[in-house]
This record gives C-alpha cells, structure tokens and sequence, in this order.
C-alpha cells in the first residue's frame, strides 16, 4: 500500500540542475555568494558585502557546536581474520535508553547493508581492528554499536571521517577536514556532545568577515546546538501530524539570554536554522523572557503561516528540495515568495546546499 504523504512536501520542491550542488567549498570560504532578500527586494551580492548589510549593534547568534568525525567504516572478519567488504555508518548519538543486555555505551547509528547483518555480531574498524563493536539490531529499525573502547573526539579523528552530506556522492577528502569544521567552534568545549553535521551558515565566515563586523561595532554571541542526522532526514506524514521532527540537545548560555531579554542589540539574526530552532524555541517557551529552558532539547517543526518572532532574519544556505529546512526559513517571507526566490537563484545559477552559496533574509 503507498504510504500517504502530507501534500505540503510537493508544494515545496523545485527543480535543481545537478552541476548546481556544490560539492567542493570555495576558498576563501567568503568568496561565495550572498543572496540578499530585504522588504521583499533581492539583491545579488557576495559574503564579503555582509558587514554593509548589516548596522551597528546588531546582533549575530551563531551555534559554536564541533563536528567529529562520526562516518567510521567497519569491517566483518571471518574465522581467519580476512576482512570483508566495508560497511558505511554514522555515529548519532548515546542515547538514554541503552539495550537491556549491553554492557558498555551504546550508540544510536545509521548504517548501511543493515538487513544483511546480524544480530550481536562483531564489527570492527576498517582503520584500526584493535577497535570494534558489538551490533545490536531490533526489528523496529533501532540499530546500535556497542563500544569495545571509549569513543572521543580525538577516537573519531582517527577511525572516522567527516560526515558530508551524503548528496556530495563522494568520500571525505584532506580539504573537508578544515572547510566543513565549524569556524566558531570553542575548542574548550571538547567535553561535549558534539554535531553529526556542520551548522553550514557558519561555514562562510573567516576572519577577516569577523573582523570586519567586529569593526562595525556588530556582535557575535554563540549558543550551542548538537545536530543530528536527522537534518538530512525526509518528511514524512507523521512530522506533520505530531508537528514535531527530531529531537536535538541545546544550551543557551546565561550571559546570552540576559543580552537577549534586555534587547540589548539594534537588530538580532540568526546565523543558521540551527540557532534560529533555539532561539524560536526558548523565545516561546519563556515568553520572550529567557529566564528558564537554558539547557533542553528542541524537536520545532515550523512551516508558514507560522511568523519566526524571535529574530529580526537570519544567514542561511540554500536548501533541499521539500525540506524541513526550507519550510523554516519560509516562515520569514511566506511559501510563494520563498520559491520565488529559490527560482531565482537557480535562473542566477548560485551553488546550493552545504558548501553552496548563502541567503540573508531581512524582515
């Protein structure tokens, strides 16, 4: 039986030509394009032209979250410790509900030839078979790795790769290890969770962008939020009967969310839909007061006719067609205009998605 769809998701496709995916970043990073959308005008510009469109005392929230290197390839041996075919998986998350009969940390994954493989059999690092993983399968798709050794960032570093979307339809290469690393990363943070993807509106910015805002007297203020796989996710029926996606952990600190409450900036924008789902969040689950769910966890679902209150726009890349991603940034212009302007960037010919060009929408 073909599973119903919410008619929503067709309403919001567009037709991409392929040589439009960008699946190699420019350098510099804030040579690419910048699609202006201001009081319903659209301009054509380039990153460097950010700091002009934006005055002094604004505000730019950006999520300084860290991506490790969660793609690992695994391996099965056979009695005589030959390697078998490598076996693709992403490392999300350790979740709260482990398996009954686990003994070590269990991670929530995504992984490839899944039917093909076996309850409880061992999987071994494709880099390092001193490393290696005890499978734990459910028939209701929950799929886990269990941990022989403690998985760090420093451990990803060296088993993994970066987890690129998997529309750029290659492996990581050396470049993709500093230009989909997040610019606003705090290395002290090491501790944390961190991200399965990169909050990609972040990836423009250099330093010399930053300087440059920093001389105009704009500010730059940073909460956190991991990203799941989630992001590259299809919608479907049940997103829009729940009103809910996937659940990611955020923390807003303190210091910002007084900023926030006391409005103590001229304009405030959200650099990513990552920042903006907190920001959204926190604003309507206080009131606009800030004072309460600094640490949490958002599963926001937004699409138009809902109005984004708490931000005045935000930088942002271009996304997939019938995306949740899409459907959030349209909440600023309403549907119809936000695929008009998608139709024009395409005609313009702007590079779309991770490593693709940006967007700033000002309301």
């Amino acid at each position: 039986m073909q599973r119903f769809v919410h008619p929503l998701i067709d309403e919001y496709y567009y037709d991409l030509p392929d040589e439009l995916i960008a699946r190699y970043p420019i350098e510099p990073p804030d040579a690419c394009r910048l699609l202006q959308v201001s009081n319903r005008q659209i301009n054509d510009l380039y990153f460097t032209n950010l700091p002009d469109c934006l005055e002094e005392g604004d505000l730019l929230v950006v999520n300084n979250t860290r991506v490790e290197a969660r793609r690992v390839f695994l391996r099965r041996l056979d009695q005589n410790k030959n390697p078998g075919a490598r076996i693709e998986s992403v490392f999300l998350d350790i979740p709260d509900q482990q398996p009954d009969d686990a003994h070590n940390p269990c991670w929530s994954v995504l992984i490839k030839k899944r039917q093909r493989l076996k309850d409880k059999e061992i999987l071994y690092s494709d880099v390092d078979e001193n490393i290696f993983f005890t499978l734990h399968k459910y028939p209701d798709g929950r799929t886990f790795l269990e941990e022989s050794t403690h998985l760090t960032p420093q451990l990803f570093d060296a088993i993994g790769q970066m987890p690129i979307p998997p529309y750029l339809q290659r492996e990581e290469e050396v470049i993709d290890r500093s230009l989909y690393q997040n610019p606003f990363l705090i290395r002290e943070k090491l501790q944390q969770k961190g991200s399965v993807a990169a909050p990609t509106a972040a990836l423009h910015f250099t330093d010399s962008i930053i300087q440059k805002l920093k001389f105009k007297n704009i500010q730059i203020a940073s909460l956190t939020l991991n990203i799941s796989y989630g992001t590259f996710a299809p919608l479907k029926q049940e997103n829009f009967t729940s009103g809910k996606l996937h659940e990611e952990s955020y923390e807003l600190p303190e210091e910002l969310a007084v900023k926030l409450e006391k409005r103590d900036y001229n304009k405030l924008y959200a650099v990513g839909t990552t920042s903006l789902r907190v920001l959204e969040t926190v604003n309507s689950m206080t009131k606009g007061k800030y004072n309460n769910y600094l640490k949490g966890k958002t599963n926001l679902f937004l699409y138009p006719p809902y109005q984004i209150t708490s931000v005045n726009g935000m930088i942002t890349n271009f996304h997939l067609p019938s995306s949740s991603l899409l459907m959030l940034t349209s909440c600023f212009t309403g549907k119809e205009q936000m695929m008009k302007i998608y139709g024009h960037a395409v005609d313009k010919r702007y590079r779309f998605f991770s490593y693709g060009d940006a967007m700033l929408i000002q309301t």
